[in-house]
């Protein structure tokens, strides 16, 4: 475990430290040595409240601008960011100042029963590599922050009451089919869980969240197993010109400036790095690891990895990525060296309610990949160093190389086996894999990943569970012919 040095900052940001501290932290929240502030522990029932320390309440009138916000056209393409705007869907106004998003509306949160037979294949096939996993999902904006709503613009229809009684039996499903999850619906009353132009909790909203799911957590047997040590969390100044993706997108689209809300730092410390006034040693792979999304992997943001630091009193390492898409930053995580040769004893899946759940490709892609590999002396068939950039196979913008040809002479079943992929130079390009059956039936799986975070270029993927067919031909779809692919066609008898 690698643990920040703070010591050289504590003189920095003490004096600015202390005098934001004495205006606007409650009495409750005392100063430690050389001016740092200390935020009380989650089970004190204390929350520091930095929802109404704006300099100014101004907020622009946005009414003129509703035209353009209520325009599909204005969310198609990406901001001066390079951000796509169509993730953020639809603006509606609120009250005061605050900016929601259609997503944000969402009442319906149903997980077929296809998709919970995938979640419990996932959580069987980490069992088995003596992973438990545990789900933190996190809810509307709307739901919780319901209050903000104004009628005026409100979808018509929606009811925060429907969505909070549909999400606490999402949760009760899951829990039923022996899957964790933590239920975030019921937050306390004086909790600001998210940002009024922004689609992230605050470090609030994700503090009081890792404590919902580390009593959870406390419970399981591998974590009494875990070394424990003590952090604490330190406020060390504020950000007050940050603004989140709602303000960005708006201030953008209607030429209007807002004032953000400040944003506190927090810092997750080792109580026993400080003591000895030097780094802890290093641990290579922590037991508890959290894989997600931006909410998570943003740790400077909101210091969700650092506060189930606190709450579990042990380290946790952060393997989120900053993609959509719930299941993404799984099978990318999956399909790493870390997690096939150091995988944890706990992870924690962070995702968003408003995701599309029905997500068989990621379920596709996921299962295998905790599997892992297989060996070229295990492989049924290998197809090695296949070029991708041969013009033969160019056609219609599309390039397709057949990389496993004649497999009905091996009788294989497409159920009996999975697909091994090891691409060079994957990045920026579309990738499709796609099976033909003996029967003629075909699918066709899209593996392209987004090139915001690394791509090692390692790939699984198992065949479609609805035909139970022998395999006859595999090949590989893509619209930039880079790089060469080698294939290994796994047996699902074998490294389970």
């Amino acid at each position: 475990m690698v643990v920040k040095n703070i010591i050289s900052r504590r003189f920095i940001f003490a004096g600015a430290v202390f005098a934001f501290a004495t205006i606007f932290v409650p009495s409750k929240v005392t100063l430690a040595q050389g001016g740092m502030q200390t935020l009380p522990s989650v089970d004190e029932g204390d929350y520091v409240d930095f929802v109404n320390v704006s300099a100014s309440d101004f907020h622009p009138n946005l009414a003129p601008c509703l035209e353009k916000l209520r325009d599909p056209s204005s969310y198609i393409g990406r901001n001066d960011k390079g951000n796509q705007r169509k993730v953020l869907k639809q603006i509606e106004l609120g009250k005061n100042g605050w900016l929601f998003s259609t997503s944000d509306f969402r009442t319906d949160f149903t997980m077929t029963d296809k998709t919970l037979d995938y979640m419990v294949a996932v959580k069987a096939a980490l069992k088995s590599k003596g992973v438990d996993l545990y789900l933190v999902i996190q809810p509307p904006r709307a739901m919780l922050m319901h209050e903000h709503i104004d009628p005026e613009y409100m979808p018509e229809g929606y009811d925060a009451a429907v969505a909070k009684a549909n999400y606490k039996s999402l949760i009760k499903k899951l829990n039923g089919a022996g899957i964790a999850a933590a239920d975030l619906s019921d937050i306390p009353t004086d909790l600001a869980f998210f940002f009024k132009g922004d689609i992230h909790w605050r470090r609030e909203g994700a503090q009081w969240s890792a404590e919902q799911i580390s009593k959870l957590i406390r419970e399981n047997e591998q974590y009494s197993s875990i070394k424990k040590e003590e952090f604490y969390i330190e406020n060390i100044g504020t950000e007050k010109n940050k603004k989140g993706e709602f303000i960005e997108f708006v201030e953008e689209l209607c030429d209007v400036v807002i004032t953000p809300e400040p944003r506190p730092i927090w810092e997750t410390t080792s109580k026993v790095a400080v003591s000895n006034n030097s780094l802890s040693a290093n641990i290579a792979y922590a037991d508890i690891a959290v894989v997600g999304t931006s909410n998570t992997e943003r740790e400077d943001d909101f210091n969700f990895v650092g506060s189930l630091k606190q709450a579990l009193s042990v380290d946790v390492r952060n393997n989120a990525m900053p993609i959509d898409r719930f299941s993404n930053s799984l099978y990318r995580f999956f399909s790493t060296d870390e997690f096939q040769n150091h995988p944890p004893k706990i992870l924690i899946w962070e995702f968003i309610s408003y995701h599309d759940f029905d997500e068989y490709k990621g379920f596709r892609q996921m299962i295998p990949a905790i599997k892992g590999g297989c060996s070229d002396g295990d492989a049924l068939v290998i197809s090695d160093s296949m070029n991708i950039n041969d013009p033969k196979t160019y056609e219609h913008g599309i390039y397709e190389i057949i990389f496993m040809n004649n497999l009905e002479n091996k009788h294989i079943r497409a159920l009996d086996s999975y697909l091994e992929l090891n691409v060079t130079e994957p990045e920026k390009r579309k990738l499709h894999v796609s099976v033909l059956y003996v029967s003629g039936d075909a699918d066709t799986i899209d593996i392209s990943r987004s090139s915001r975070v690394e791509n090692n270029g390692r790939y699984f993927i198992d065949f479609t569970d609805e035909i139970d067919q022998e395999l006859m031909v595999i090949q590989i779809e893509t619209d930039k012919p880079l790089g060469k692919v080698k294939a290994r066609l796994c047996s699902k008898n074998k490294n389970i």
